[in-house]
């Protein structure tokens, strides 16, 4: 899938969640926290990386108690890696379409409080390394990458008001950044501030 087919089929799947809220308030938000990311199926010695994630959503009520939440983010992730003679980070950029589903947890004493799971889907916009190899360092991009990644997000968010909450989340890639080698996926935990308007 490249970019012309995912930009297609983000407009479209906004132009149809837009459609399905016209009839039910809808709220809109900001969002913009930390990934703190790391990689399966690597042959070398990772560590955490951090990375900045952040973007947009919309939320309505589907029931007294359930939630239907789209965003649009764009998502940094990636890993540091170390050996014996050399050491670096890799970096992969991508633009995400999380739809949550979240259900109102301890409604009469937290606000915005709740639960929530649902499915991601991510494109990549870029992929790059620098490393150091004794003295040198090297930098450049990742040749077979699939451009594409989809999994699971599950997490739960607490609210400090009707219009500030936190996000606790979880990101389970479902398909392997790499092309070729089997094994390779993203491992993500974001905690993220959102406000809405």
């Amino acid at each position: 899938m490249n970019i012309l087919r995912f930009t297609i089929f983000l407009v479209i799947t906004l132009f149809f969640l837009n459609s399905a809220f016209a009839s039910f308030p809808v709220k809109k938000g900001i969002k913009a926290g930390l990934n703190i990311t790391s990689s399966s199926g690597n042959l070398v010695e990772t560590e955490y990386k951090n990375g900045f994630t952040g973007g947009l959503f919309l939320c309505t009520a589907i029931s007294r108690k359930l939630f239907i939440q789209p965003e649009l983010l764009f998502s940094a992730k990636g890993y540091k890696f170390e050996a014996e003679f050399f050491d670096g980070k890799v970096t992969f950029n991508y633009i995400e379409l999380p739809i949550i589903i979240k259900v109102w947890i301890f409604r009469q004493t937290l606000k915005n409080s709740h639960l929530y799971l649902g499915p991601v889907v991510s494109y990549n916009i870029s992929a790059t390394y620098k490393t150091t190899i004794y003295d040198s360092r090297l930098t450049g991009d990742i040749e077979n990458i699939n451009k594409l990644d989809y999994g699971l997000i599950f997490g739960c968010n607490w609210g400090f008001s009707d219009n500030i909450f936190i996000d606790l989340r979880y990101n389970l890639s479902l398909n392997d950044w790499d092309s070729i080698n089997k094994g390779y996926k993203h491992r993500v935990i974001s905690i993220i501030l959102n406000y809405i308007f």
